[in-house]
C-alpha cells in the first residue's frame, strides 16, 4: 500500500501518513491483539508468547519464531507432567491454577 501511495500521489505527505497508520496498526495487533488471542487459546501468559519469541527467535532465528509458540506449550505440558517442575507450568499459564484434587 505505501509504495502504491509513493506512486499514485504527488506529495510524500500522504505517503507518510499512511506508512505511519499502517504501522501503528501493525504494532498494536502483533504486542497486544495477538498474544491475547493466541494464550487465551494455548492457556499460555501473554508475556510468556512474547519472550518466548524473543528466545526462539534469538536461537533459531525466523524459524525459532514460527515454532516459539508451539514449543512453548510443549514445554509447559511437560513441566506440567513434573512434580519438580510444576510451578512453572503454573507461572506460564494466563489462569490461576485450580485447586488440587482429593482423593
Amino acid at each position: 500500500p505505501v509504495t502504491i501511495a509513493f506512486l499514485q500521489f504527488e506529495t510524500y505527505g500522504i505517503t507518510i501518513v499512511i506508512l505511519v497508520v499502517l504501522s501503528v496498526i501493525q504494532l498494536g495487533i502483533g504486542t497486544i491483539l495477538d498474544p491475547r488471542l493466541v494464550g487465551e487459546r494455548v492457556d499460555l501468559s501473554p508475556l510468556v508468547i512474547l519472550f518466548s519469541l524473543i528466545a526462539w527467535g534469538w536461537l533459531w532465528g525466523i524459524v525459532g519464531m514460527f515454532l516459539a509458540v508451539p514449543l512453548s506449550v510443549i514445554l509447559k505440558i511437560i513441566f506440567q507432567n513434573s512434580r519438580s517442575l510444576r510451578f512453572i507450568s503454573i507461572l506460564m499459564s494466563s489462569r490461576p491454577p485450580s485447586p488440587p484434587k482429593r482423593v
